[in-house]
Formats: C-alpha cells, sequence, structure tokens
C-alpha cells in the first residue's frame, strides 16, 4: 500500500510498526528528530517480507482469430446490409447466407473457447483459494465487530436511562417549585430513586471512546416487517407497489406455455411471437 501523506516517527510507529519504514521512523526518534522536526514521508507501508502472490501464467494482451478467419467476418455487416429479398431465389440465398454466418460463428466461438475455459477456471480458482484463506480473517472481524455493536448498543440504552433519570428529576423539581420550595430536600429519608433521579442531572452522557484510526458509520439495511402477517408470493402485501419489480423467469416460463392466453393470468403484459431462424448442419 503506497503511503501518499506525512506522518510524524511517533506516529507511523504506532499504527506500522512492522513495515519496511519503521526501522527510518525509529532512528529518527532516537536521533530527537520526532515531533521537534515536524512531519516526515514515508514511501510505503508494506510488512517486511511481505508474500509476493504467486503468477502461474501471465495473461496475453489479446487473443485474435487467424487472419483469415477475421477477414470473412469483417465483409458480413455489409454484404447484410445490401440483401434484397425480391425472389423466392433471393430468399432462399439469404437463408444460406444466414446459416454461413452461423457456422462462421461456431468456427470463431471453438476458436475462442478453450482459452476462455481456461481463464475461467484460473479465475475461479484463484477466487475460492482467496475466500477459502480470508475465510477465518472475515470471521475474526465480524465477532469482533459485533461485540462493538453489543457495546455501543449497551452504552445507548445507558445514556437513555440516564436521560429519563434526568428528566424524571426536573420534573420533580419543577412539582416542588410549584409547591413553594425552592429545591427537593436532599437527606437520608429521601428514597434512593429520588436520590438517582437528582443525581442524574449532573451524571456526564455515556459515550463509546474515540478509537485514532477508527471511524463509525451508520449503514441503513432493512429486512421484512415481522408484524405483516398478510404475504402474496413471499411479499408483505403492505409494501408498495413502486418497490416491486417483475419476476422476469416465472413471466417468461408462463408466457412460453400459454402465449397470448399468458396476459390474461400474468397481467399488464402484451405476449408476442418472435420468429427464429434455425439451421441444421
Amino acid at each position: 500500500m503506497k503511503w501518499t501523506k506525512k506522518m510524524t516517527p511517533e506516529a507511523y510507529l504506532k499504527r506500522f510498526p512492522d513495515t519496511k519504514d519503521a526501522d527510518v521512523a525509529r532512528a529518527a526518534v532516537a536521533a530527537g528528530e520526532g515531533e521537534r522536526a515536524g512531519p516526515f514521508e514515508f514511501s510505503e507501508a508494506e510488512p517486511k517480507g511481505a508474500a509476493e502472490p504467486e503468477v502461474v501464467e501471465e495473461r496475453p494482451a489479446e487473443i485474435t482469430v487467424p487472419e483469415e478467419m477475421s477477414a470473412e467476418a469483417g465483409d458480413l455487416v455489409q454484404k447484410a446490409q445490401d440483401l434484397n429479398i425480391q425472389t423466392e431465389e433471393q430468399y432462399a440465398w439469404v437463408a444460406d447466407f444466414i446459416g454461413a454466418c452461423k457456422a462462421l460463428r461456431r468456427k470463431i466461438e471453438e476458436y475462442h473457447n478453450p482459452n476462455i475455459k481456461r481463464w475461467y477456471e484460473g479465475h475461479s480458482a484463484s477466487i475460492a483459494a482467496k475466500k477459502k484463506d480470508l475465510e477465518p480473517v472475515e470471521q475474526a472481524i465480524s465477532i469482533a465487530e459485533q461485540k462493538l455493536r453489543e457495546h455501543r448498543a449497551e452504552l445507548r440504552r445507558l445514556e437513555e436511562e440516564r436521560r429519563r433519570k434526568a428528566q424524571e428529576a426536573l420534573e420533580a423539581q419543577r412539582a416542588a417549585e410549584e409547591e413553594g420550595e425552592e429545591e427537593v430536600p436532599f437527606v437520608e429519608e429521601v428514597e434512593l430513586a429520588e436520590r438517582e433521579a437528582i443525581n442524574a442531572l449532573v451524571t456526564p452522557p455515556v459515550e463509546a471512546p474515540k478509537v485514532e484510526g477508527m471511524a463509525v458509520r451508520e449503514i441503513w439495511r432493512w429486512k421484512p416487517d415481522p408484524n405483516c402477517h398478510e404475504v402474496i408470493n413471499g411479499v408483505p402485501a403492505t409494501v408498495s407497489r413502486e418497490f416491486l419489480t417483475w419476476d422476469t423467469k416465472k413471466i417468461n416460463d408462463t408466457v412460453r406455455a400459454l402465449k397470448q392466453d399468458s396476459a390474461k393470468v400474468v397481467g399488464g403484459i402484451v405476449p408476442y411471437a418472435e420468429e427464429s431462424f434455425a439451421h441444421r448442419g
């Protein structure tokens, strides 16, 4: 990870004690060139002896079909634009032209498919290896972050309790003033609950500590409302229509099965048939 900002050696050592530039920072601190000398610029923040990923094979920049195949394909667009059907012979000629195009398409696919398969398998294997190596790290992060969330939730609960007691104490003081008393008497006979309410007025807020290098932000997510008991196709009936999307797979299956009559079942669609041309050989 390239480091583009300047830091004091002390700050650098605190955040990156095991990096290549840590020795430089230690030397600067030992020589008294720390805070007083101002910020230093460090070139990188990579762990010492960081393992480089093994590159099995470098991918070629571009793979193209043989020149004759490329030239043949390059002329097809202009030929297709020049097609004109007026007679049965011309109709048959266009059908043959489509068949020849599809045959060339198969040749190009067969030429590229081995490379696509090879690189896809390599990509899939790399993704799987990375996922396996990251699994314990991600699990540890998830567990630790959940503990932070639970602690912050408890702090919020304590803060709400503090505010509630402060409000109760304030209301009690106002009630006492309305009865002609200047303040709530603070004597041994006052019940413990009342003392806590009065003390809450001067109790400092309950907040989570600020940690250098870590920021906390809210990410809003959602889940189905468990209190909505009317569900249609797995979706609560109270969801606004603007947030509903097409189930294209189900609609496609229905249209293929019922054809024109599918409009009565799905609603809001216009089924239509589109001709497709299949060539043998």
